[in-house]
C-alpha cells in the first residue's frame, strides 16, 4: 500500500507540471515584491528560469508605490517558473523559489515563499503609457523690478531649479490632462531680505494661460492695451552715407514694432539737407543706419522729439556716435507752435509725421507738399 501510495503522489506530481502555457513573445510575468526570506523591494529576483533551464531577466516597474518586477516570456511552451535573486544570469542564485506551476490563467504573483513550489496567482494589468501634453504660458511683466523670474513646482520643477526662468514665454506639460504647478514671481532678491518680491499663481489645469504680473499682484488674460507715446526724430546723416534706415526694438507698441521686419529696418524720410526723420516710440531702442545696414550707429533712445546728427568716432564694434543736435531751421513742429492750433492737426502714415495747417500738407521740416 506504501509503495502504491508514493507511485501516485509522482504521477499527480508529474500531471501538475504537464500543462505548457503558450507565449507569445510579448506577454509579462509580474512578480510583486515579497519580504520573506529578504526578497524585498531592494533585494527580489533579478532573473527567471523556466521550464528549469532557460533564464530570462527580470526588469522593474513601479505601481502605486510598490514595486513590481516584470519580464517578458520569451515565445514558446512553458509549464514552469523559477524565480531567483543572483546578479546575473550565470551567477549562482543564493536565493530562489521551487518550481511554480505557471496556470492557464494569471499572470501575476502575489504570494511565494523560498525553497517553495506554491504561490498565488492574480491578474495585473498595467496602467496604460502616461500621455503628456504641452502647454504655453505668456507672462507680461509689468512690476517694474529690476530682475524678473518665474520658479514652478509641484508637479515638476517646470523651468528649472531656482530661482527659474527670466523668459516671458515657458511652456510646461501635463500628465494625463493633469496639473498642479504653484508658480512665483520673484526679483531674485533673496527670502526676507530687504527688497524681497514675490506674487503667486496656481495653474491646475491643462490649458495655455496668459498671466500678467503687476507690483499689486497676479490677474489672467491679456494686458490691457498700453499708449506709447510718439517721438519725431531727426538725424542728420555722414556725408558719405546715401540714405538712412532705421531699426527699433523693446517697444511694447505691437502695431509700430510690425514694421521692423528684417535689418536694416525702415527707411527714413530724407528731409533735404542730408536731413531725415522719422516717428518712433519713446519706449522703443533705435538704430540709424546707411541704408544698407553695412555701417550703424549706436544704440539710442529718446523720450521727446529730439534731433541728432552722426558722429565721426566709433566705439569698438566699429559704430558712429549719436550727438545731439540743433534742429534744422523752419520745421512745421516750430511752425505749429507758432502758429493757430486750432487750425492745426498732425497725423502719421507709414512712419512718418505730417502736418496740415490751413488746408495745407507739411512734412516735419516745414515744406509744403
Amino acid at each position: 500500500m506504501k509503495k502504491i501510495y508514493v507511485t501516485l503522489l509522482a504521477v499527480i506530481a508529474a500531471c501538475s507540471f504537464s500543462f505548457a502555457r503558450t507565449f507569445d513573445g510579448t506577454e509579462k510575468i509580474y512578480l510583486k515584491a515579497n519580504a520573506v526570506s529578504w526578497w524585498t523591494n531592494d533585494n527580489c529576483a533579478q532573473r527567471a528560469v523556466l521550464n528549469s533551464s532557460e533564464t530570462t531577466v527580470i526588469g522593474e516597474i513601479e505601481d502605486a508605490g510598490h514595486a513590481i518586477y516584470s519580464f517578458t516570456i520569451p515565445a514558446g511552451d512553458y509549464s514552469v517558473i523559477r524565480f531567483e535573486r543572483a546578479e546575473t544570469a550565470e551567477q549562482p542564485a543564493w536565493n530562489a523559489t521551487g518550481d511554480i506551476a505557471i496556470p492557464a490563467e494569471g499572470n501575476y504573483v502575489t504570494a511565494f515563499e523560498q525553497n517553495s513550489a506554491e504561490a498565488t496567482w492574480e491578474t495585473y494589468t498595467p496602467a496604460p503609457p502616461v500621455v503628456y501634453t504641452t502647454h504655453h504660458l505668456t507672462v507680461t511683466n509689468n512690476t517694474g523690478w529690476d530682475a524678473f523670474y518665474t520658479y514652478a513646482w509641484g508637479s515638476s520643477e517646470a523651468f528649472g531649479g531656482w530661482p527659474g526662468s527670466d523668459q516671458l514665454s515657458l511652456d510646461f506639460q501635463a500628465a494625463d490632462g493633469e496639473v498642479e504647478l504653484h508658480l512665483i514671481f520673484h526679483n531674485n532678491v533673496g527670502q526676507g531680505k530687504p527688497g524681497d518680491e514675490r506674487r503667486d499663481f496656481d495653474i491646475t489645469e491643462a490649458r495655455d494661460y496668459k498671466l500678467v504680473v503687476t507690483a499689486q499682484g497676479v490677474t489672467e488674460g491679456d494686458p490691457e492695451p498700453q499708449h506709447i507715446n510718439d517721438a519725431v526724430i531727426k538725424v542728420r546723416k555722414l556725408d558719405s552715407w546715401n540714405s538712412m534706415s532705421i531699426w527699433a526694438w523693446n517697444s511694447a507698441d505691437a502695431t509700430f514694432m510690425a514694421q521692423f521686419e528684417a535689418w536694416p529696418g525702415v527707411a527714413m524720410e530724407d528731409l533735404g539737407d542730408g536731413w531725415y526723420g522719422f516717428t518712433v516710440k519713446v519706449d522703443a531702442d533705435l538704430i540709424v543706419n546707411n541704408g544698407e545696414g553695412t555701417e550703424q550707429s549706436q544704440a539710442f533712445s529718446v523720450s521727446e522729439d529730439a534731433c541728432f546728427e552722426i558722429g565721426t568716432a566709433t566705439n569698438g564694434e566699429g559704430h558712429y556716435a549719436i550727438n545731439i543736435a540743433d534742429c534744422p531751421e523752419n520745421s512745421a513742429i516750430e511752425a505749429v507752435v507758432a502758429g493757430d492750433r486750432k487750425n492745426t492737426r498732425k497725423f502719421i502714415k507709414d512712419g512718418r509725421l505730417f502736418i496740415i495747417r490751413d488746408g495745407k500738407t507739411f512734412n516735419v521740416l516745414g515744406a509744403e507738399l
